[in-house]
């Protein structure tokens, strides 16, 4: 036998022990397990679809909605969602694997949590409200690898939801968009900042093209060579990126922020103008704040407050002796 010919035999005889080996790999039972193991648990759910997202658990109720942008509902009022936690969600339900299956028993089932009084469940629903998919989650599997998860009344349960297990939750906190200011405002686009830190203390920056043909900041009537100006740029990135932790969610809290104790204002370069009104610090060391012309409050923590309402010579340059 030729070298050519035997090259082509072995090649023939390789290609079908591959076969065998492909073929072997897909009729095994762990084939099967791997196969079963890669299907999504929700077959066909589109992200696009979803309208309204409920969450509950044993004494929580939370729901989302979409008009145009996503909403939270918190004790009959609107608040705004974050929408990267809401999208998220929706593609990780979307890519959900059926991992594998645990049992099909209800007894077993209510072991895991699924089909009691502490099961948790999300429910996903259309615009024209049909409802997506329901899925149902129990304990979390040892090894932080998920939950047991059913999906809406079917009694499988399977052991899956890894990448879903941040999104089970009811905390307004973790869904609601607590920035402050507009999306679209950025630190580069803000060219006058005004801030009085109490009655009677108060200061003006403004950013304007200097003799080298740069943008820098003065303070009233100081020159940009005695301004500190990456503080001044610095609070300027935290003025566009301000946000609360939570809503202001009683009225009077929120009628008080209009006798403010602090105020900070902004102008941008295409016109625009804020001012963030802040009231006293409340017992719990937050404080309530809103944009004069909006009509929501929210809860901002010191530490972000301190980033702003400053005093003006913590924006001055400091001289070698340390004299302003």
């Amino acid at each position: 036998m030729s070298f050519r010919t035997k090259s082509i035999v072995l090649g023939a005889l390789f290609l079908v022990l591959l076969a065998a080996l492909i073929v072997g790999g897909l009729v095994t039972p762990q084939g099967v397990s791997q196969r079963s193991a890669a299907k999504l648990l929700v077959p066909g759910f589109r992200p696009g679809d979803a309208a309204k997202i409920e969450e509950f658990d044993s004494s929580q109720h939370l729901a989302l909605e979409k008009s145009g942008a996503w909403l939270m509902d918190v004790s009959g009022m609107q608040f705004p969602a974050s929408p990267s936690r809401v999208a998220a969600l929706l593609s990780s339900v979307a890519a959900l694997p059926r991992g594998s299956l645990v049992t099909r028993d209800a007894a077993a089932a209510a072991s895991l949590g699924i089909g009691g009084a502490t099961t948790r469940r999300i429910t996903i629903s259309s615009a024209s409200g049909v409802v997506l998919c329901t899925l149902n989650f129990g304990t979390a599997i040892p090894g932080g690898r998920g939950s047991y998860v059913s999906l809406g009344s079917a009694s499988e349960v399977w052991s899956t939801g890894e990448a879903l297990a941040p999104y089970v939750t009811t905390d307004r906190t973790f869904w609601g968009n607590f920035k402050i200011v507009p999306d679209d405002v950025t630190a580069a686009a803000i060219t006058r900042i005004s801030v009085t830190v109490r009655p009677g203390v108060s200061w003006t920056a403004t950013k304007s093209t200097d003799a080298q043909n740069r943008l820098s900041w003065s303070l009233g009537s100081r020159p940009a060579a005695e301004v500190a100006q990456e503080k001044v740029s610095a609070l300027a990135n935290s003025l566009s990126v301000f946000s609360g932790s939570d809503f202001v969610l009683d009225g009077s809290q929120l009628s008080a922020v209009r006798s403010p104790s602090e105020t900070i204002s902004f102008s941008l370069n295409d016109g625009r103008s804020f001012e963030l009104l802040v009231g006293a610090k409340r017992a719990d060391g937050l404080s309530p704040c809103m944009l004069a012309s909006g009509s929501r409050g929210y809860l901002v923590p010191q530490w972000r407050l301190q980033e702003v309402a400053v005093e003006e010579s913590t924006l001055l340059l400091t001289k070698p002796n340390g004299s302003r």
